[in-house]
């Protein structure tokens, strides 16, 4: 209830008491245990708790290493690593989830394909002085698209999109930005993305004309 509620260092506290009874053996078969895992992980990412979140993701890979929940908790954990600008690292977990079996055709799977983009993105922002910087905008881009091409959840194609059009103008390729805002408002007319789009589309088609 804390969980659902929003309520994180309650549910934190009891979640971590409830898993110090993971070993005893009617919990090793229980189905519904693993998501004490789950919760605790999400929960200590939403407390900025990101040792926390690595120990348990640790903890469950050795408790239950065959387990169909370790792609939810491999999310949590990759979302940490951004927070920590850990980009690579991120990434290994995110495509964990990705190729997980039980994960890879699930919205999880298409959030953590969207946030493999994401690091991209913000590794480049915060290298921005880098020479290298522009490669790093290509790498989104490529990534960003591959959550509209391989996945069917508008909730994460929409800002997807919205985001490969942002790399363009990062790269100051315009007329591809203008392109794809466009695109996004046809494909995605009732996503809160598209309202988003239209300036940044009217904008671009000036840099176009410019």
């Amino acid at each position: 209830a804390d969980f659902q509620t929003n309520q994180f260092q309650p549910a934190a506290d009891a979640l971590a008491k409830l898993k110090e009874a993971r070993n005893q053996p009617e919990l090793k078969t229980a189905a519904w245990f693993s998501g004490v895992f789950v919760m605790l992980a999400e929960s200590n990412f939403r407390l900025k708790q990101y040792d926390a979140v690595a120990a348990t993701a640790t903890e469950f890979r050795q408790w239950s290493p065959e387990s169909p929940l370790l792609h939810e908790v491999d999310d949590s954990l990759g979302r940490s690593l951004i927070a920590q600008a850990k980009f690579t690292e991120a990434r290994e977990a995110f495509s964990r989830v990705t190729k997980d079996p039980a994960g890879r055709r699930t919205p999880t799977a298409a959030k953590c394909q969207f946030y493999i983009a994401e690091s991209y993105f913000i590794q480049a922002e915060a290298e921005r002085d880098d020479p290298m910087k522009a490669n790093l905008f290509g790498k989104a881009l490529q990534e960003y698209f591959k959550v509209e091409a391989l996945y069917k959840f508008p909730e994460w194609q929409a800002p997807a999109v919205f985001q490969a059009a942002a790399c363009y103008e990062k790269l100051n390729q315009w007329k591809e930005a203008v392109k794809t805002y466009d695109g996004l408002i046809k494909d995605y007319p009732q996503s809160e993305y598209s309202t988003k789009a239209k300036p940044r589309m009217e904008a671009a088609r000036l840099k176009v004309g410019g």
